[in-house]
């Protein structure tokens, strides 16, 4: 069955995210700082897309030769 909480949450997902993920980055902003909040913000996200590359069968040896120049 169906309930009405079910399928507004289904419906509405996006916002309901976006909502949570701003009054996260709010409540982290609000309680270290403006710099160190970004500071956080940017490595969270450095690790998400980290996690997603490894996640995409690349290998971490891979990922960094692309990333990071070759050493001479």
């Amino acid at each position: 069955m169906n309930s009405p909480l079910r399928d507004m949450m289904l419906h509405y997902r996006g916002r309901i995210i976006g909502t949570l993920l701003g009054l996260f980055v709010a409540l982290i902003l609000v309680h270290y700082g403006l710099f160190a909040g970004f500071f956080i913000l940017s490595l969270t996200v450095i690790g998400y897309v980290i996690g997603t590359r490894l996640d995409g069968d690349d290998s971490l040896r891979e990922l960094l030769e692309r990333i990071l120049p070759p050493v001479d």
